[in-house]
């Protein structure tokens, strides 16, 4: 048997253990908030929101992550996260810190969460903590808007603010339902984490402000408009190993999406792969849950860390190549990530965001032609992040860079 076909059987395998449970598993409307489980749950539960802004003109690029962890039979948050990375021309900055879970309020049109969002609606909601520290993520629909405030050394304080607009969803023709995890989103239960892509290129624009340990500014504001990618992750914990990378072009009009890791789904540990690419001529989605091919090649402890794919459809008519490489000294130390057990960096994640990605697509009628080139760009400032055993110590972060655990 060959490779290939092996992990068309593990494919086959997890689509006819999940399509079992469909029927009765509900959607929900992704990237809203979820309500907590029934307390005595066995299972811990996490849920976070990711928004990344890139500005090109600047060779500046930020992101804020903000997530929530509830243990075993537990029934409220007992961790609350929130995470600043930045590259501003090279200088790394990682700050993470931990919110008192009492001080936050998560709503939804002013309402506490009780239930399940609705299939299909727009995501209306607002994650906030009452602390010293600003710390608000609002979004409605195709508008969202953070005030984060992060301690740097000697008491310096960098706020963070943006603006995101003109939501660009996963699949125009379903924005409140269509996401990367494909016909697996009903599967609620079964997966231990699940996945949606808010927006993969809004217009964004950005105030950065720094003031001193006795609240007076250090400098002028640092404005600029730029690129927004904004995604969420919720459920029992992260993978045990991953790759992520995600990427914009400068004008906005090309994007990338990916992730590939070890996953277990219905109980079984199976490598899963999910790739998007979004150019004005072609919309593309590669996943091996519906039978295509991928296949990966992840270096996170060669010289210059890289990850590489190539995938093509069920159909054998459409393939996409994706380079990515990262400088070592780019990388972020190891990020929180969601464990059993709550928020660790021990298998955590590192993440650049100076990372060159080189895309290709490439079509044919039947496959008994040859793969003619239908389109290939380049993609500076992308994002490349390598998680869990995948790691294996090799990205620890010892390079010198601003980081912080508050």
């Amino acid at each position: 048997m060959t490779a290939v076909a092996a992990r068309r059987l593990d494919s086959v395998a997890a689509f006819v253990v999940v399509s079992a449970w469909l029927s009765t598993m509900a959607q929900a409307s992704p990237f809203a908030p979820h309500p907590l489980p029934p307390a005595g749950s066995p299972t811990p539960f996490f849920e976070g929101w990711y928004t990344r802004v890139v500005d090109p003109t600047s060779d500046l690029s930020f992101a804020v992550i903000v997530g929530g962890y509830r243990p075993p039979a537990g029934t409220a948050f007992t961790q609350v996260w929130c995470c600043l990375l930045m590259d501003d021309g090279g200088e790394i900055t990682t700050i993470q810190r931990f919110a008192d879970p009492q001080t936050l309020s998560i709503t939804v049109d002013g309402r506490p969460v009780t239930e399940k969002p609705k299939f299909g609606t727009p995501a209306r909601f607002k994650w906030h903590t009452e602390e010293a520290l600003n710390s608000t993520l609002v979004v409605d629909n195709g508008t969202s808007w953070l005030d984060f405030e992060f301690k740097k050394s000697r008491g310096a304080v960098i706020r963070v603010e943006a603006t995101l607009e003109g939501r660009v969803p996963w699949d125009k023709a379903a924005p409140d339902t269509a996401g990367p995890e494909g016909w697996l989103s009903a599967a609620e239960g079964i997966l231990p984490t699940h996945y949606y892509v808010q927006t993969l290129a809004s217009a964004a624009t950005y105030t950065l402000t720094t003031t001193n340990a006795e609240g007076v500014a250090a400098g002028d504001p640092v404005t600029g408009r730029g690129w927004a990618h904004q995604e969420a992750n919720w459920g029992g914990t992260f993978p045990t190993a991953w790759a992520w990378a995600e990427g914009i072009t400068t004008d906005g009009t090309r994007q990338i999406v990916l992730t590939s890791g070890a996953f277990v789904i219905a109980g079984v540990t199976t490598k899963q792969s999910i790739i998007a690419v979004r150019t004005p001529g072609t919309t593309l989605t590669f996943r091996n849950i519906d039978l295509d091919v991928i296949e990966t090649d992840m270096l996170p402890c060669a010289a210059t860390p890289t990850f590489s794919l190539t995938a093509t459809l069920l159909n054998a008519t459409r393939r996409v190549v994706i380079e990515l490489s990262a400088a070592r000294e780019t990388f972020s130390v190891p990020l929180e990530a969601p464990t059993r057990g709550g928020f660790a960096g021990a298998n955590g994640s590192v993440e650049s965001f100076s990372a060159g990605a080189r895309v290709s697509v490439l079509g044919r009628r039947s496959v008994i032609e040859p793969w003619d080139p239908i389109e290939s760009f380049g993609i500076a400032q992308a994002a490349l992040e390598f998680g869990g055993l995948d790691i294996k110590g090799c990205i620890n972060g010892s390079h010198p860079q601003t980081s912080l655990i508050l």
